[in-house]
Formats: structure tokens, sequence, C-alpha cells
């Protein structure tokens, strides 16, 4: 992505496969071809593995997970206000 100085267009998100010409799009596209080999790659990676076992988990893992935990505190403290949003949500300033 180039630096245009434009400002990025965001579409507000839609349910985009509604009918069976879409769906055939979709599983066409690159967007469905990487979600499911991530998911097969999921797959792969837990083949032969059952919940009970025990398992590692890694520092950069944790991490993650800690910095998911935090934005998931700050979302739930501060809610979106329903207001017009030319300068983005004054909750977030």
């Amino acid at each position: 992505m180039t630096d245009s100085g434009e400002e990025p267009h965001y579409v507000e998100p839609r349910r985009q496969v509604q009918t069976p010409d879409d769906m055939a799009r979709w599983t066409k596209s690159e967007a469905y071809t990487e979600y499911v080999g991530f998911i097969l790659a999921l797959n792969e990676k837990i083949k032969g593995k059952k919940i009970t076992d025990d398992f590692v988990v890694s520092e950069v893992t944790t991490k993650m997970l800690s910095v998911l935990d935090a934005l998931d505190t700050w979302v739930r403290e501060t809610p979106p206000v329903n207001e017009p949003q030319r300068f983005g949500n004054s909750a977030f300033r």
C-alpha cells in the first residue's frame, strides 16, 4: 500500500454471500483460499492430540493473549457513543 495522502475509504461490513452465485464467487476468491488454508493448517497441528493432553504455551502466545485481554478490557470500558462520527467516535478521545 502506498501513502497517497488520501484518507482511506471504509465500508460498513455487511453480508456479501446472499445467493448461490455469491457463494460460487466466494469459493473462488483469494480470501476463501487463505481462510480454508488457515483452517486446514490448524487441523494439521492438532491431529492426534486430545483435549485433555498437556501442552506448552509459548512466551509469545502468553504475551499475545495478554495483549488481547487488554484490548478486550479497553473495548468493554469504552463503549461507542451513538452520535455523528465525522471525526471518529468521541468515546475514544
